[in-house]
């Protein structure tokens, strides 16, 4: 039976360079999106937290962290298979 593993190893040099792709590509997402997923993945806030804090729909918060997952998938695809 064969192992079939999404286990990646990234020297530092390459792990510098991801992550100046997803800040350049986070920078070119309008403000509100930038905002919204830096709720999500920074701060760790919950969807819901995050529309209560901006007074917003849960639906529009969950609109704009899949715009930029969407757009970081797009800059990062050629690194992952």
């Amino acid at each position: 039976m064969m192992n079939h593993s999404n286990d990646f190893t990234f020297s530092e040099m390459e792990l510098n360079e991801i992550q100046k792709i997803i800040t350049i590509s986070l920078s070119k997402l309008p403000e509100k999106t930038q905002e919204i997923f830096k709720l999500s993945r920074k701060v760790l806030l919950s969807n819901k937290e995050i529309a209560d804090q901006l007074n917003i729909s849960v639906k529009t918060v969950e609109y704009h962290i899949s715009k930029a997952l969407s757009h970081l998938r797009s800059a990062l695809g050629n690194l992952f298979p």
